[in-house]
């Protein structure tokens, strides 16, 4: 993530192929973009948040705005043991992280005219605390112990089963489940 106490100016332009481009930094343009990523999309489609010339080489400047979108953490470290729980969603957790942001910070995302720098957004997010928002995302990442008592365990994974998020297959997976149910069925 970027660094905010040493950085005034936050960055508002990715390099592709040397060259700079300004782009739109609002959270919102970014929510988009991490909605559309989880489908394919032609280059093009990411056009939208440039302002003003877009690089001629798509592909790369949309690696270069995913790059943006997710800069490389420190920490936490990936110890290569956590959940595939997604644990997140700019989409269905709209409501959540809309009474979160009003609940913690006062800050109404809908507000007209706000412009809310998308690491900005993020550090906020990843800031929250005593939130509802917290709770579900506290039940989506749920792994039982050993040590948790039976009634605590029992809750907790009907909570996680009542907030999980489906994983969203490709079209490739979604035929090779097809295949596999299809040989199942004869």
């Amino acid at each position: 993530m970027i660094d905010l106490s040493r950085i005034i100016d936050l960055p508002d332009s990715v390099i592709v192929s040397g060259k700079s481009y300004r782009i739109n930094t609002d959270y919102q343009f970014f929510i988009l973009f991490s909605q559309m990523v989880k489908h394919p999309h032609r280059y093009e489609e990411y056009n939208y948040l440039y302002k003003g010339a877009i690089p001629p080489d798509l592909k790369a400047g949309f690696e270069a705005i995913k790059n943006f979108a997710q800069p490389p953490r420190e920490i936490p470290r990936d110890i290569g043991d956590e959940p595939d729980a997604i644990l997140l969603d700019y989409e269905i957790d709209a409501d959540l992280i809309y009474s979160a942001f009003w609940q913690r910070y006062g800050i109404d995302l809908k507000k007209r005219n706000l412009h809310l720098h998308w690491y900005k957004f993020q550090a906020l997010l990843a800031g929250l605390t005593d939130t509802k928002l917290n709770k579900v995302m506290e039940y989506r990442a749920y792994v039982p112990k050993e040590s948790d008592n039976k009634e605590y365990k029992k809750y907790m994974l009907q909570m996680k089963a009542m907030w999980q998020i489906e994983k969203e297959y490709s079209d490739e997976e979604k035929a090779a489940i097809a295949a596999f149910d299809s040989q199942l069925k004869q």
